[in-house]
C-alpha cells in the first residue's frame, strides 16, 4: 500500500498545514475511519485507532475550527448586535469610545476562551438573523420592548444583553451600578452648592437613563435640592443633529428665569457639549453652572475645564456579558444578573 501513497505531508510546502486526508493517506486507511477515530466515535478495533493517532500526532494534524464547528453543530463565534436607534448608522456608534472599547474587549475575552466575535449588521427579520453563522448574541444597550429578543427567541439563539430591558426580565443580563453611580454625582453636586441640577438626555428609551432620573428624583426627596429632567431633540439622526440640540437646550436652560446651577449630560460627548453652550448663554463654568456627564469618555479629558464623570467601566461590562452567553452556550444555567461598579472621576467642571 505504501507505493499507493500520495506524498508525504513532511513534503508538502512550509507552511501547508495537515489535514484529515494526509492523515487517511499516511496511516492506510480511509477518510471516515479516521474521522471516527479523531472524533471519538464509531467502531474502530483497538490496534487501527492506535495507529491513526500516532500518524495523526506525527504529521502534527490539528483539528481546523471550521471542521469541529460542522462536527458539534458550533461556529465558535458569538455576535454583538449595537442598539439600531432611529436614523444612527451604525458607524457612528461604532466611532463612539465606549462601543470600541466593548468591541475590543469583548473580542480579547471571547479569544481567550477559544472564541470569534462579529459585529452583526443591523436586522429586523428572522431571515436577515439567520445569514450569520452564530451560537450566541450579546445585545448591547436594548431600548424598551427591544424587537432582538423576539427575533432571537424566535432563531433559538442563546443571548444575553448589556443593560436592561424591563419587558425581557428572563434574558440574562450585564448592567452597571446606574443608581449607585448616581447618587454619587448628586451627593458630589449637592456638596459643592448645587441645589437646581438638570439631567439632560438624549432621546433614546435606554432602561439606565430611566433608573437614573427615577432614582434622582428620588433621591432629592426630602433634600433642598431639586432634579429636573429634559430631553434634547426628537430624534436621533447624527451626533452633530443631537449636540446641535444639546447646545440649544443649555443656553434656553441657562436663560431663563430660574436656571439650574448642574447640568448632568447622560450621553456621550454631552458634557464638552454642555460647557460649550454655558459659554455660549455667559455662564462660566463651574463658577456659574457645574457640568458633569454620566459616562466617561475621551472627550471628558479634553474639554476645558476637564468634565466630572462617571466611569462605568465599559471593558468590564463586556467580559461579562461574554462569560455569560457563553455559559449560556455550554448549556450552564447562568446564575443572577452581573451589575458591574460605576466610578465618579470629580474633575475640574465641577
Amino acid at each position: 500500500m505504501a507505493n499507493q501513497r500520495k506524498a508525504r505531508p513532511e513534503q508538502r510546502p512550509a507552511g501547508t498545514r495537515t489535514t484529515i486526508q494526509d492523515v487517511a493517506t499516511e496511516a492506510g486507511v480511509s477518510l471516515t475511519t479516521v474521522s471516527h477515530v479523531l472524533n471519538g466515535k464509531g467502531r474502530v478495533d483497538a490496534r487501527t485507532r492506535d495507529h491513526v493517532r500516532a500518524v495523526a500526532d506525527r504529521l502534527g494534524y490539528v483539528p481546523s475550527r471550521t471542521a469541529r464547528g460542522l462536527a458539534s453543530g458550533r461556529s465558535y463565534t458569538i455576535g454583538l448586535t449595537l442598539p439600531q436607534l432611529a436614523a444612527l448608522p451604525p458607524g457612528e456608534l461604532l466611532d463612539s469610545q465606549w462601543y470600541a472599547q466593548v468591541v475590543v474587549a469583548s473580542s480579547q475575552r471571547a479569544l481567550d476562551r477559544q472564541y470569534a466575535v462579529a459585529v452583526l449588521p443591523g436586522f429586523t427579520t428572522a431571515e436577515e438573523l439567520s445569514r450569520h453563522a452564530v451560537d450566541g448574541v450579546v445585545v448591547l444597550d436594548p431600548v424598551h420592548d427591544d424587537p432582538r429578543f423576539a427575533l432571537l427567541e424566535r432563531a433559538r439563539i442563546p443571548h444575553v444583553s448589556v443593560g436592561r430591558d424591563p419587558l425581557h426580565l428572563d434574558v440574562p443580563t450585564v448592567h452597571p451600578d446606574a443608581l449607585g453611580g448616581a447618587a454619587a454625582l448628586l451627593t458630589h453636586l449637592a456638596q459643592r452648592g448645587s441645589r437646581r441640577i438638570l439631567l439632560l438626555s438624549a432621546p433614546v428609551e435606554w432602561q439606565h437613563v430611566h433608573d437614573a432620573v427615577t432614582h434622582a428624583r428620588q433621591w432629592s426627596a426630602g433634600r433642598d435640592v431639586t432634579v429636573r429632567h429634559i430631553i434634547a431633540g426628537d430624534e436621533l439622526s447624527s451626533r452633530e443633529s443631537l449636540y446641535e440640540d444639546v447646545r440649544r437646550a443649555t443656553v434656553t436652560a441657562l436663560t431663563a428665569a430660574e436656571p439650574p446651577d448642574a447640568i448632568v449630560g447622560m450621553f456621550e460627548g454631552f458634557g464638552a457639549t454642555i460647557a460649550a453652550g454655558a459659554a455660549t448663554a455667559g455662564c462660566a463654568v463651574p463658577a456659574a453652572v457645574r457640568v458633569a456627564q454620566d459616562t466617561d469618555d475621551r472627550s471628558t479629558l479634553t474639554a476645558s475645564p476637564t468634565i466630572t464623570a462617571l466611569d462605568q467601566h465599559p471593558d468590564q461590562q463586556a467580559r461579562a456579558a461574554v462569560d455569560l452567553l457563553l455559559d449560556l452556550i455550554a448549556d450552564r444555567v447562568p446564575g443572577e444578573d452581573v451589575v458591574t461598579p460605576v466610578t465618579l472621576r470629580v474633575r475640574a467642571s465641577t
